[in-house]
């Protein structure tokens, strides 16, 4: 929804930074925990036998889990980054207009109307209320992507409190993403292609969390999948 001027105005944009902050030392932390348990299990040299080969399966699967939330931690990171620095510059472009229109002499509402008592300065009136409210519909339409974005991490975080989700194929066939991305695999590039743009966004999406190392360096991938996956791929 479009903001007012005076919302715009009161907007606190350095919450934003301060999450992505928080999110990627969250990140940081899981996968240095993460590294140190396996680095641990695979110093237990002498340890051989069947307890050992089902903790190593549970070791596994455990950092599998947990590469998965770090993945999707550096996602909201950067989309939160991302949020507050294009924000902040749309709201202090915008604001600016505003000031500058006001400082001429012209009337400003909360809304974006301009008009001026000098009807010979009709003209000039109607050149500040378009750019004015060209910037709230800016402003307006990077919050909904940004919001958009903030909010399907979010979802995937809590979707994945106990592992990742299986995904549906459109057969009905039910997978889990690791299990779907090592099918893909084994495709050739042709067959890979066609095999993912009959997938469903989410599903491709899920598969990316899953694997954003193959996901993003792999031909076959759409190229906007890549660089989803590629995102995650330089945060890691």
């Amino acid at each position: 929804m479009r903001p007012t001027i005076s919302q715009l105005r009161g907007w606190n944009l350095d919450a934003l930074s301060k999450a992505a902050d928080i999110a990627r030392d969250n990140a940081r932390t899981l996968d240095a925990s993460l590294d140190s348990c396996d680095r641990v299990f695979n110093d237990a040299s002498g340890w051989f036998g069947k307890t050992h080969d089902a903790a190593r399966i549970k070791v596994d699967q455990e950092l599998d889990h947990g590469r998965e939330v770090r993945n999707v931690l550096n996602r909201l990171s950067d989309d939160a980054e991302d949020a507050g620095r294009t924000l902040k510059h749309a709201k202090e472009y915008t604001l600016q207009d505003v000031d500058a229109a006001v400082a001429e002499g012209f009337t400003v509402t909360d809304t974006g109307e301009v008009s001026h008592p000098d009807s010979a300065k009709a003209q000039a009136a109607a050149d500040h209320q378009r750019r004015i409210q060209a910037g709230l519909d800016e402003v307006a339409r990077l919050d909904e992507l940004y919001g958009r974005k903030l909010r399907e991490a979010v979802n995937d975080l809590e979707a994945m409190r106990d592992g990742q989700q299986d995904v549906t194929l459109p057969t009905g066939e039910k997978i889990d993403p690791d299990a779907l991305v090592d099918r893909v695999r084994g495709m050739s590039e042709e067959e890979r292609r066609a095999f993912l743009e009959g997938l469903p966004p989410e599903t491709v999406h899920q598969m990316v969390i899953a694997d954003p190392e193959f996901m993003g360096n792999t031909n076959g991938v759409p190229f906007d999948v890549r660089a989803d996956a590629n995102e995650i791929n330089i945060r890691n």
